[in-house]
């Protein structure tokens, strides 16, 4: 599967060099299919949600609620809606999953196991075939009750969980804990306890190419309440822990929310609700870019701390040179999408408002428009695009309404399948049917999706020195206003807002020696040289 997913993104590549055309943007995104389930009135909330690598199948995970009791559900479905398998999966008291992921063929569901009307101190992880469907389970007793807020797969597909588990000793503590385990038979590999004197909870799992683990997470002051982010950087077997704390806005509130690793590994972009304890600031967007290597702040950026109001951050997204990030504009409680250069630079924002308290909840980067997904107060979904580079606004506010739901939940993630499919995950009232909440997966097509093709023309003056080692320099037309960085397999490393410029460094110390591209674009025109780097 993975080799096909190369392959189409070579192919693109290919195409965007020797066929030009016309860049045509959709009015607006079609319906091109709903899936409700339908379990005889059992109660379904969408948790998480994952695609395979050849973007053939949708999993989902989430809870289904039948006569007081909650149960896990993962189903299996097909490009065109059909679902393909379901599993069940659950104890005498409530099982809560938290996350799916999907490695190499298979898929792993993790959460809570058995959780009384207290708080659980066991946890699950199941492993499912694509195609088939469950394969094997395991439960974990812990010392006393915990938390687990997300997994991640390393190279070699052993599997890490991260969370939070209240202190064996002091029990007005909690630790940070993250586990391993193998992908094959679940059995436990490795684990690391990061403590002090601090509530700590460990939010966002991120692994490198060279497999090192990071988790982004939370410290609470057990006697003064502020909260401060903290990295953990770990070998893969969890050993030699590197920490770095960093001090929350005004000495107050800084909470991790969610992070995302660059694609040559070594910056980290993080997000996290910050906040002084006023009504001045308190929440806003705050944004780190975290340096791999030594965990050191290069910079942080903050959006909202002189507005009153909730500037609430919900995801995060990179790609090239640049990170989104969306939530909800706390002024007039309008969705608001925020778009920054590697450099910590501002390249754009945008505020969409409905009428209603409005918020963006997910986003993804598809062929280089940015797509979010939202929810209104009046139970409706949103969705819409914005060119990634410049911020253009491509579609209309699209109302999604739709025979048979009534009352819709908050998305739990959007995905893109291709260039022109769209899918949302979310839960809603099956009017259809019955009464219940069922899950939800949408999928949209762009009735005309921007094409990547452009007219060739001679734009690049120089790609210097050539081979590089360590950085190069492009020299250029002054009407470019756009630079890209395309590696073998299509994936675009650098992308830049050139406007104005006539020349753009790019540091390549951590790129591999190998064959790239620069394309330079300037309205429908595009210029390609190749160059390679030697180590």
């Amino acid at each position: 599967m993975k080799k096909y997913y190369f392959s189409l993104a070579i192919t693109r590549v290919i195409c965007a060099i020797f066929f030009p055309c016309t860049v045509i943007y959709a009015q607006d995104p079609l319906l091109s299919w709903n899936t409700f389930s339908d379990q005889s009135g059992a109660v379904e909330n969408v948790v998480s949600v994952a695609r395979s690598d050849d973007g053939s199948g949708i999993f989902i995970t989430g809870t289904t609620e039948t006569a007081g009791n909650t149960d896990v559900f993962t189903v299996a479905l097909a490009n065109d809606g059909s679902e393909l398998w379901r599993h069940v999966y659950g104890s005498a008291n409530d099982d809560l999953p938290e996350k799916i992921i999907y490695f190499d063929g298979f898929l792993y569901v993790c959460g809570l196991y058995n959780k009384p009307a207290g708080n659980a101190n066991e946890y699950f992880l199941i492993k499912y075939a694509e195609d088939t469907g469950y394969l094997l389970d395991s439960v974990y007793t812990h010392f006393y009750k915990i938390q687990l807020f997300d997994m991640a797969c390393n190279s070699n597909g052993d599997i890490y969980i991260t969370g939070s588990s209240v202190h064996k000793l002091l029990y007005n503590e909690s630790d940070i804990f993250t586990v391993a385990y193998s992908g094959n038979d679940l059995s436990e590999l490795y684990s690391a306890y990061q403590f002090g004197n601090y509530a700590g909870t460990g939010k966002i799992l991120l692994i490198d190419n060279a497999d090192n683990v990071y988790v982004w997470g939370t410290i609470i002051d057990v006697i003064g309440g502020d909260k401060d982010c903290i990295m953990i950087k770990y070998a893969p077997d969890l050993t030699g822990p590197v920490v770095a704390i960093y001090e929350s806005f005004a000495g107050k509130t800084d909470r991790a929310i969610d992070a995302e690793i660059n694609s040559a590994g070594n910056y980290i972009y993080a997000l996290a609700e910050g906040g002084d304890n006023t009504l001045t600031a308190e929440p806003h967007y705050a944004v780190y870019k975290i340096r791999t290597s030594t965990l050191a702040r290069t910079w942080l950026k903050r959006r909202g701390t002189s507005i009153a109001g909730s500037d609430i951050p919900k995801d995060i997204s990179i790609n090239g040179n640049y990170i989104y990030v969306t939530g909800k504009s706390g002024t007039a409680e309008d969705m608001l999408t925020v778009a920054y250069r590697a450099s910590g630079s501002l390249l754009w924002e945008a505020t969409e408002d409905f009428g209603f308290a409005d918020e963006g909840n997910a986003l993804c980067y598809n062929n280089g428009d940015i797509y979010v997904a939202g929810y209104s107060s009046d139970n409706s979904l949103k969705i819409f695009r914005y060119e990634g580079t410049t911020g253009s606004y491509v579609w209309p506010s699209e109302f999604i309404t739709y025979a048979g739901a009534t009352d819709l939940s908050i998305p739990a993630g959007i995905t893109t399948g291709s260039s022109s499919e769209i899918y949302i995950a979310a839960s809603g009232e099956n009017t259809l049917v019955n009464a219940a909440s069922d899950y939800l997966l949408l999928k949209y097509d762009d009735a005309a999706p921007k094409l990547a093709h452009h007219i060739s023309s001679q734009l690049i003056g120089a790609v210097y020195p050539n081979p590089a080692t360590d950085q190069c320099f492009i020299s250029f037309s002054g009407s470019a206003n756009k630079i890209q960085c395309i590696n073998l397999q299509g994936q675009v490393l650098v992308e830049e807002n050139v406007s104005g410029l006539e020349q753009y460094h790019i540091d390549l110390s951590y790129y591999p020696a190998g064959l790239y591209q620069i394309k330079v674009y300037a309205g429908n025109s595009t210029d390609i040289r190749s160059f390679s780097v030697v180590k």
